[in-house]
């Protein structure tokens, strides 16, 4: 977003976004996989990828802020609270459905509202988030050799 001239206000404006895009991107690589493993596969891999991610985050906000916090269980529990929203919404053969993108857009609409941030809803659902889930899939499937159902 920041190459295309979108601006963020502060460093928890940019935490913010990178967890909304980041659980979005755990529940489509959740979506890929089912049906590929069996569910305690699944699960397992999925909590791995949940808790490493945590432990990313949980660095990189210590590093950012110099100041002790929990940032490895406020990154988990914003991530449950989102696969319960993204629950709700289709992923087909093709990918998700435009629900979940319309979810993730106004997330990150909500997070950059400002002037200067007229057109987020848009940039979100046509750009960022269709190339970032054609990273992922291409990632999962190179990983695990699950393909996009």
């Amino acid at each position: 977003m920041g190459e295309e001239d979108y601006t963020f206000s502060s460093e928890d404006q940019v935490t913010r976004f990178i967890t909304e895009f980041v659980a979005f991107l755990v529940q489509i690589t959740d979506r890929m996989l089912y049906g590929h493993m069996s569910e305690s596969d699944r699960q397992i891999f999925m909590n791995a990828v949940g808790s490493h991610l945590a432990r990313v985050m949980d660095t990189s906000q210590m590093e950012l802020r110099r100041r002790p916090g929990d940032y490895a269980a406020q990154f988990i529990e914003a991530l449950n609270a989102r696969a319960a929203g993204y629950a709700e919404f289709e992923y087909t053969s093709t990918g998700p459905g435009y629900s979940f993108l319309r979810h993730l857009s106004e997330r990150v609409a909500e997070i950059m509202t400002g002037a200067d941030n007229k057109w987020v809803f848009e940039q979100v659902a046509d750009i960022e988030a269709p190339a970032a889930i054609r990273a992922v899939q291409k990632l999962v499937m190179e990983v695990t050799g699950a393909k996009s159902k």
